[in-house]
């Protein structure tokens, strides 16, 4: 009896320190849900939420207390392997409409197209179809920034690299039009839509 006491607390202590398991790059429409958004992001951040009545809101994959804390980075390293992650949700006549960010830091440094092609495809991903790709040069000449557009698994997913970090931004490719409308706009966005929505929200 006392060895199985033994065994059960010891399980329960690892069970602690399990480390945080970094959410995937990349979903698929199967997947991309608000459940498992709910999954992958479940603390509540309740300023917008208060705001709209629960319309709009946002779910991140910390906690509201880690944003307003000046150990932020120090917590995100240390207990989220340096990953933001949140989900915009909006909710308009029964439907839900869901935009996915995320922002690691990653091991290697990028520097070029091929590579974040290779990043890719260690991660497990070939089978996506690149729309468009972009690299801008800022702060100097020294530091690009490498951005490509693609689909895969009926999301439309921008993936930016800068050095040693990655940005993802995920939607719905059929929900494209209403995230444009909220200005989250893709490589491909129609350069009159991104003006007139400037001119609308300036």
């Amino acid at each position: 009896m006392k060895r199985i006491t033994i065994i059960i607390i010891f399980l329960s202590v690892l069970g602690c320190n399990t480390s945080y398991q970094s959410p995937p790059f990349l979903w698929t429409e199967e997947v991309y849900t608000l459940k498992n958004a709910e999954k992958e992001a479940p603390f509540l951040h309740e300023y917008r939420y208060n705001l709209t009545n629960g319309k709009e809101y946002l779910l991140y994959n910390y906690p509201e207390s880690v944003s307003i804390n000046p150990k932020k980075w120090t917590i995100l390293k240390d207990k989220y392997a340096y990953t933001q992650l949140y989900y915009y949700v909006c909710k308009e006549e029964n439907k839900t409409y869901l935009f996915r960010s995320m922002c690691k830091y990653l091991e290697q440094e990028i520097t070029n197209p091929e590579q974040y092609h290779a990043f890719l495809k260690k991660e497990g991903y070939s089978d996506y179809k690149v729309i468009d790709t972009t690299s801008t040069i800022f702060y100097g000449p020294y530091l690009k920034r490498h951005t490509i557009l693609l689909e895969y698994g009926g999301i439309r997913h921008q993936i930016r690299f800068t050095r040693k970090e990655i940005t993802v931004e995920s939607y719905l490719k059929s929900q494209q039009n209403y995230w444009e409308s909220k200005g989250k706009f893709m490589l491909d966005t129609p350069k009159e839509i991104i003006d007139k929505w400037v001119k609308e929200n300036n």
